[in-house]
């Protein structure tokens, strides 16, 4: 199993807990609820992109699977990742994936779980 350190490294395990609704006019890091460790279990990463990175994970709570979200190291896109989180997580679309859970590690770094879905990216779609 891997525990979740909260510094970008794959060799970890991660508890999130949700304590309050940051209201999305405050796009901050602080608005968000603390996580402790202990609830994911990290697969290993299945996208990266400009600013995060997707990471498959087992919701050891609901034995789920779902992709965690997280920034790539470093601060510069953290309020727009968090109003993506917190905006996202208000959508309900057939269209949309849904946002099971947000939060920020110990480490401050924010993160968010969404349902797990397979399939070809939107990319590799436009191409075919």
């Amino acid at each position: 199993m891997s525990k979740f350190r909260g510094d970008g490294g794959l060799s970890k395990t991660v508890t999130a807990t949700s304590g309050g609704t940051p209201a999305l006019l405050d796009p901050t890091v602080e608005a968000l609820p603390f996580v402790d460790g202990g609830n994911y279990e990290l697969l290993g990463e299945v996208a990266r992109g400009g600013i995060g990175r997707i990471i498959k994970a087992r919701d050891l709570r609901l034995r789920r699977d779902v992709a965690l979200k997280h920034l790539h190291e470093g601060r510069t896109a953290q309020t727009r990742f968090v109003r993506e989180a917190l905006l996202t997580a208000r959508l309900q679309h057939p269209s949309i994936i849904p946002v099971y859970e947000y939060g920020r590690f110990a480490s401050g770094e924010p993160f968010f779980a969404m349902k797990l879905v397979h399939g070809q990216s939107l990319r590799d779609a436009r191409l075919s």
